[in-house]
């Protein structure tokens, strides 16, 4: 929830979406982005050079510098069959990969809605064409593409000095908004016996009397709500994933092979110098070196870290 002031009080500004049975599936069927792990090429060997080219700070970056609006869905919107020339704000893309790679389809991993970033940036590579865009999902209200960095300021300088902590509650909070939009009432029922309580969530024992027990059996029953911050989840995600689709293109301009790219790690690759191959020099990337710090490639392979703003 936004607040904003106002001469005359304070005016909310939610940026929650209110769905509609008909595009409630967008909400609580479809699954949510995946993460972008997984390993593209197998390692030629343990002692070799490996670098690791990572986006600083992608999802808050997402957030605070967004080349878009967010969405903020309403009762009158709803799903349509998509238009040649015509962007929604998420669409749904699917098309087959033919002898591509899954590292030369990024930002794509499979059919679903993309938001609009990510399909602006496949249809420019050439990766998708209109053809392969089927759905469109537009909503009728927008928050401005700043509306985020005044929020996110405030929660970096409450952590101080802990840059850490500053990162992971970010990361943290984008992660719950993908949760099911859902609420949970408890209620409970004291029985004198242990197994008249078919489909309690948990059983606490309470102790009374002259060596007396009885159990409290607490039942959950979910409610389903109409609102939900699963449109700004996925697209800070489908950013992310677009963000690592442009480093990749960057890669590839430089000359580096694919095959040196081993390991996808969410918005990192782990790029292996293979025994005999002058082109992958890491003399290249001082024009895109921000930081450099020593981390772990992989699951125990020791790399070398290069930020990328």
């Amino acid at each position: 929830m936004l607040k904003k002031q106002h001469p005359k009080g304070h005016k909310q500004s939610s940026s929650r979406a209110v769905v509609r049975s008909e595009c409630g599936m967008f909400i609580y069927k479809i699954p949510r982005p995946p993460p972008l792990v997984w390993q593209a090429h197998s390692y030629a060997e343990d002692t070799v050079e490996l670098l690791e080219i990572d986006v600083r700070r992608s999802r808050m970056n997402a957030l605070m510098h967004s080349a878009h609006e967010f969405s903020v869905f309403c009762a009158f919107d709803s799903i349509v069959r998509s238009t040649t020339g015509i962007l929604g704000d998420f669409s749904f893309v699917s098309v087959r990969p033919g002898k591509r790679s899954a590292l030369s389809m990024l930002p794509y991993v499979g059919p679903m809605f993309y938001h609009r970033v990510a399909v602006e940036h496949m249809l420019h590579f050439a990766i998708i064409t209109w053809d392969d865009i089927y759905w469109s999902l537009s909503s009728s209200g927008k928050l401005p593409a700043s509306s985020f960095k005044g929020p996110i300021e405030a929660m970096e300088d409450a952590w101080g000095d802990n840059r850490a902590l500053a990162k992971h509650s970010i990361i943290s909070m984008i992660g719950l908004w993908a949760i099911s939009s859902s609420h949970h009432i408890f209620h409970a029922k004291t029985l004198n016996d242990t197994s008249d309580a078919t489909g309690s969530l948990l059983r606490r024992p309470v102790a009374f009397g002259n060596n007396e027990t009885i159990y409290d059996h607490v039942f959950v029953t979910k409610v389903l709500s109409n609102t939900s911050l699963r449109p700004i989840h996925d697209q800070v995600m489908h950013t992310e994933a677009t963000r690592m689709a442009q480093v990749f293109f960057i890669l590839t301009s430089l000359g580096i092979p694919q095959r040196c790219i081993k390991d996808v790690k969410t918005d990192a690759f782990i790029m292996e110098k293979s025994p005999g191959n002058e082109r992958l020099s890491w003399n290249i990337f001082p024009m895109l070196l921000s930081r450099t710090s020593p981390t772990y490639g992989g699951n125990t392979r020791k790399s070398t870290t290069i930020k990328l703003s």
